[in-house]
């Protein structure tokens, strides 16, 4: 995906939303947005509509990600100590901690290079590939493999970090601060869940 440069904005490019330019939208003054007339006015908007969506869902990745992060910092530490010598507890979450600051330095080479999509799907099923892991681990009591499976979490940790940038793609440059803002509101419910 092309990022939207700041000065054209969603309406006017036809890379993500909407095949058909809005004129209107660039050439009226609009109200404060967090007026009700305001709200009202850029809800009319189906452009507005689909860019909100858009972040509500990256909001809703964001909060699952880092509750899956919190859920693992928590368990894998009491898993460890169960599984071998108290000393020991803290090694999947040093293994999950080094493979996402490794990742996280790569990843944006891997986004310049191949887009948004691939890295971040990698990043997907390292989540996946490192829960389903840690469950097998947890089921045979394998301190290796808890550990390994915590790594390979940590490859989703960087990804679910970048969310709040590609906030920024899926917006306008007077939404973009909102945007940011709402993806990391996603936060609040991440706590709950972890």
């Amino acid at each position: 995906m092309d990022p939207i440069t700041p000065n054209q904005p969603i309406a006017q490019t036809d890379k993500f939303i909407d095949n058909e330019p809005n004129e209107k939208l660039s050439s009226v003054a609009l109200p404060p947005f967090w007026s009700w007339k305001g709200l009202r006015t850029r809800w009319a908007d189906p452009l507005f509509r689909k860019m909100l969506r858009n972040i509500l869902l990256l909001s809703w990745s964001w909060s699952l990600g880092e509750g899956a992060f919190f859920i693992q910092v928590s368990t894998s530490t009491l898993a460890a100590k169960s599984f071998t010598h108290s000393h020991l507890a803290t090694i999947p979450i040093g293994c999950m901690l080094l493979v996402g600051t490794i990742w996280s330095v790569l990843l944006p080479l891997a986004i310049a290079r191949f887009g948004c999509r691939p890295p971040l799907y990698a990043g997907a099923i390292m989540g996946m590939t490192g829960a389903a892991l840690c469950i097998v681990a947890t089921w045979y009591k394998l301190f290796w493999l808890l550990g390994v499976g915590a790594g390979f979490l940590g490859g989703q940790v960087p990804c679910t970090l970048y969310y709040r940038l590609l906030a920024l793609q899926f917006s306008t440059p007077e939404f973009a601060p909102k945007a940011i803002a709402m993806v990391i509101a996603g936060g609040c419910l991440s706590s709950i869940i972890g």
